[in-house]
């Protein structure tokens, strides 16, 4: 009996340690910023996809751009593509945490061409993440709209804090 809950034990250690590997480096790159003469895409680098109304997609925030094609991908997979519409955080149909790659093309409304790829965390349980230095999380609700090239980009993360984060 006692060998048993032992190895129960050890079982949930494992498991729980194998779920947060993926959280350790998560946030680790900032958003991806274009700037260009009359406008600017940022994207936050991390949502959550959980329902509750805020930043539940991943939605780069335009200013000055007609079109954004969004692609999600995995390593080689593309697991979303779409225009001028936001990625849910679905893979396969269910919502999953993790680190994903994206590439955005965006056309401007001056007719310029432009590429941005970056990373984002899909961050279903923000309240029990354990992501290390979590305060590196930006999400869009704390994106500050302002078209001065000095400040595009900014995330207001002291006045509109983001989800709290357990410690590692």
């Amino acid at each position: 009996m006692r060998n048993s809950i032992i190895l129960l034990v050890a079982i949930l250690c494992l498991s729980a340690c194998k779920k947060a590997v993926y959280k350790r480096n998560c946030c680790e790159q900032s958003g991806g910023i274009i700037a260009f003469f009359g406008g600017y895409l940022t994207v936050p680098n991390a949502f959550t996809p959980n329902g509750d109304g805020m930043d539940d997609k991943l939605v780069p925030i335009t200013y000055g751009v007609d079109t954004y094609t969004l692609r999600v991908v995995l390593g080689k997979e593309t697991l979303f593509e779409g225009t001028n519409e936001g990625w849910d955080g679905k893979v396969d149909g269910e919502i999953e945490d993790g680190i994903y790659g994206y590439v955005i093309d965006i056309e401007t409304s001056k007719g310029d061409i432009r590429q941005i790829r970056g990373q984002v965390c899909a961050i279903t349980d923000p309240t029990n993440a354990c992501i290390r230095e979590a305060s590196n999380c930006v999400f869009e609700h704390q994106f500050v709209p302002d078209t001065d090239p000095e400040t595009i980009g900014e995330y207001d993360t002291e006045n509109f804090p983001g989800p709290v984060f357990c410690e590692e």
